[in-house]
């Protein structure tokens, strides 16, 4: 599994969309939608993350940023997490 699949799939159900809806709606295979949401393919590229965000109600800056973490080589994609989206401070 993956944060960016985690997450488009969380929205893609609350929204009550099917796989097959959404591909049309974002002009895509259902397969290939599948395989995001189960980690099993990268996140898409930016065009299509900013039509995701946009289905979804995300904020696309931080879709694509977010793609963009999952895609990074796995010795480093901590590490920029880390950067990206810190942990909160105790009592925050």
């Amino acid at each position: 599994m993956s944060a960016f699949g985690d997450l488009v799939r969380d929205k893609r159900k609350a929204m009550g969309l099917s796989l097959e809806k959404a591909a049309k709606k974002l002009d895509t295979f259902k397969g290939y939608i599948c395989g995001i949401e189960k980690g099993k393919t990268n996140p898409p590229s930016a065009k299509l993350t900013a039509r995701m965000a946009r289905l979804y109600g995300i904020k696309e800056k931080d879709l694509i940023l977010l793609g963009y973490v999952e895609k990074a080589p796995r010795m480093i994609r901590e590490d920029l997490r880390a950067r990206i989206y810190p942990p909160q401070a105790a009592g925050a």
